[in-house]
């Protein structure tokens, strides 16, 4: 009789069975939960759009209750501007990509994979695009020693604005803002005097250490154009989905470097709360 080894490392005949992951969810807390919209993206948008402000003109003050006040005098005139749009805020296109073998793939099965891959990764996208014109339009306040400091900062350009707009940051920022009690609320985060945060993936590397404010944001999108195409010499199925997105905000920008609490500087200040609340 023949004796069968079952010590050996033998490899299994039996094909392994195939599980293909669920569609998930792009990660929140970012721009697009900041932002009003996604409106229709209108016709014509190559040139970008050009936004109208109207919730920071000039058209207000004081004036004293005296009836022999001079009208002459300067202060006793009731005017105001209007505040001048911002450069035309321009479109991006952001798309997702997929291909795979004629034999195994359908062509939605190889569209699906597509718009997987343009849903996750579009709001990181137009971030790290936005982030640079943040940066560039953005009047530098300085630099401050920490979190709680930064928004203290930004919070009074808002108060004196009138107004509460959006604290662009880059996701590293979340958990020591929620740990400072500068954050709160969910699924939108908010400061204390009510700005929204927009805690941005792509501003990881697009803002650094730097935080900067603006009034609010408004977003436009186009409608979602698919492509599939099968390639008979290659014996392959490709897909291409994209489409065009547009982010701008109103009325002004600041920003603030935090050169006294890095981000390895705040994440190792938790690390440390930790450890002393386990101990």
């Amino acid at each position: 009789m023949t004796e069968i080894d079952v010590t050996s490392d033998a490899v299994s005949v039996t094909p392994p069975v195939v599980y293909e992951s669920p569609l998930l969810n792009p990660i929140g807390g970012g721009l697009y939960a900041a932002s009003a919209g996604p409106l229709p993206m209108p016709e014509h948008w190559y040139g970008g759009i050009e936004v109208l402000p109207i919730n920071c003109a000039s058209g207000w003050g004081t004036w004293e209750v005296d009836p022999c006040l001079n009208n002459a005098d300067p202060d006793a005139r009731k005017d105001g501007d209007r505040a001048d749009p911002l450069a035309p805020f321009l479109p991006l296109v952001v798309w997702g990509y997929d291909e795979c073998s004629l034999i195994t793939q359908t062509e939605d099965m190889v569209l699906t994979r597509a718009r997987q891959n343009q849903r996750l990764h579009e709001q990181q996208l137009v971030e790290q695009e936005f982030a640079g014109r943040l940066l560039a339009d953005a009047t530098d306040l300085g630099t401050v020693g920490d979190l709680v400091e930064a928004v203290s900062v930004l919070e009074a350009a808002f108060a004196a604005e009138g107004i509460a707009g959006v604290i662009h940051a880059g996701a590293q920022w979340a958990a020591p803002a929620v740990s400072e009690s500068v954050a709160s609320g969910s699924p939108i985060w908010r400061s204390p005097l009510g700005a929204v945060w927009a805690f941005g993936g792509g501003y990881v590397d697009g803002l650094g250490d730097t935080l900067v404010a603006t009034g609010p944001t408004t977003m436009w999108t186009s409608p979602m154009e698919e492509h599939a195409t099968p390639d008979a010499l290659a014996n392959t199925m490709a897909a291409m989905v994209e489409r065009s997105v547009l982010v701008a905000y109103e009325c002004f920008s600041v920003a603030v470097t935090i050169t006294g609490g890095s981000t390895d500087d705040q994440v190792e200040r938790l690390l440390a709360r930790g450890r002393e609340l386990t101990r």
